[in-house]
């Protein structure tokens, strides 16, 4: 799945969205055979199966945030699927009308696009139990710094995967191509500068390598302050070090997509790694130094080879783009917000409801708000964003503690550190 789904053009075509699916229901099935199969044998054996939960990465004495977390996904989940049982209309685009259903609640959650909040849901559920079997799969593995860690291993495939995605996208990027992996036409966006590698949108391209370099810096960073992990110094502090190039690599490409936000939000990134490594760096001052300058100098290099002045121009832009362009659709998007504070117009319904609300036919509409946190709130109401920001909430308040508990200055609170450097960008692309 972290192979396929960028290669699949970024998981946006039907068949990639449903095959990713497929595979997140298969995980949580295998999940659930083996706890079923284990609770059977439990009996037989007086090991705990959690004595092999990661020190330092996965909670060991916090069952209530891993049931905060569950519930919070089981409650998206219901409400997503009370939204399409209890749906108030089915939006027609061929005759760009609205079916509307008499019979339903007001006073549950309803959708005013049946077919899209399905839609939503089925993804939604692959997306809960992609992640669900993952963490069950996590916890049963030993420390990362073990040989045979599975979450080292998770990471080395990103990473390696990663790379190559970058490679090609600015190999592309360099050749001027306008096809996706010089395959597939696009519909939208058909100028080679507004791609990036397989994905039709450049920004989409960007959020995905600002999520993933921070990430793969701080398995460095673990594995460079641990390097007799597993007993095998030599070997695996030499290997580990093929990381950095990678990074610089990955890094790159927000940048060089010509996405305003993948590069400010790239920036802001790199600032707050620069600063958890300058603090958990123990070798050579001057040899810190050095990789910064040659990291700097590989990011300038390359914003300037790879279209320099055409970023430059966009960042001119900004102010109109943004403030005369997207400003309206926000205040579009309030006026719906206000007409469905609660309850929202269903998960997934943005892009139907949205021209109700047009001052005239002429008037852009997009399928996209462009502001995460907004369309959030305008589609799943103030109780189902409150919902996931309190699940954003456990995650963040969980590792917190944990880095409390066992050191920011452990390798495990750099390696969270890093984590949440990833995250935080991706939020900001969110808005």
């Amino acid at each position: 799945m972290v192979v396929l789904g960028p290669w699949a053009f970024g998981t946006t075509q039907a068949w990639a969205i449903w095959s990713m699916n497929a595979c997140g229901y298969l995980l949580a099935t295998l999940s659930l055979l083996r706890l079923l199969a284990e609770a059977r044998l439990r009996h037989r054996s007086d090991r705990d199966t959690d004595s092999s939960t990661p020190p330092g990465l996965l909670p060991r004495r916090a069952p209530g945030a891993i049931l905060a977390l569950l519930s919070c996904t089981v409650f998206l989940l219901g409400y997503c699927l009370v939204s399409v049982l209890n749906a108030r209309a089915r939006y027609l685009p061929d005759e760009r009308s609205f079916e509307y259903f008499p019979s339903f609640l007001s006073w549950l959650p309803h959708s005013y696009d049946r077919d899209r909040s399905l839609a939503a849901f089925w993804s939604y559920l692959g997306l809960a139990a992609t992640f669900w079997a993952a963490w069950d799969w996590l916890r049963r593995d030993a420390s990362l710094t073990s040989a045979g860690s599975r979450l080292r291993r998770l990471i080395w495939v990103l990473s390696i995967n990663g790379a190559l995605l970058a490679f090609q996208g600015l190999v592309q990027r360099a050749d001027g191509g306008g096809k996706l992996l010089w395959l597939v036409e696009t519909r939208i966006n058909r100028e080679a500068t507004s791609q990036f590698g397989p994905y039709a949108y450049r920004s989409n391209a960007a959020q995905y390598f600002n999520l993933l370099w921070p990430v793969m810096l701080g398995l460095w960073l673990w594995l460079e302050q641990s390097p007799d992990a597993g007993g095998r110094r030599g070997r695996l502090s030499s290997r580990h070090r093929l990381l950095l190039p990678l990074v610089i690599l990955v890094a790159i490409c927000p940048v060089v997509s010509l996405s305003r936000a993948g590069a400010a939000v790239m920036l802001v990134e790199l600032a707050a790694a620069v600063g958890v490594v300058a603090l958990a760096w123990r070798g050579s001052r001057s040899t810190l130094f050095w990789s910064l300058g040659v990291t700097a100098l590989a990011l300038g290099g390359s914003a300037v080879l790879f279209n320099g002045e055409a970023l430059a121009k966009r960042f001119v832009t900004s102010s109109q783009d943004l403030f005369q362009g997207r400003e309206l659709l926000y205040q579009t998007a309030a006026r719906i917000l206000a007409d469905f504070p609660l309850l929202g117009t269903g998960p997934g319904t943005f892009e139907a409801v949205y021209p109700l609300y047009r001052n005239s036919p002429e008037d852009f509409w997009p399928a996209q708000l462009h502001n995460d946190w907004l369309e959030t709130a305008v589609t799943w109401g103030g109780i189902g964003g409150a919902v996931v920001l309190l699940a954003l909430g456990v995650v963040l308040g969980q590792s917190v503690l944990h880095c409390w508990r066992d050191g920011f200055h452990a390798p495990a609170g750099r390696f969270v550190s890093m984590i949440w450097i990833a995250l935080a960008g991706c939020l900001i692309h969110a808005r």
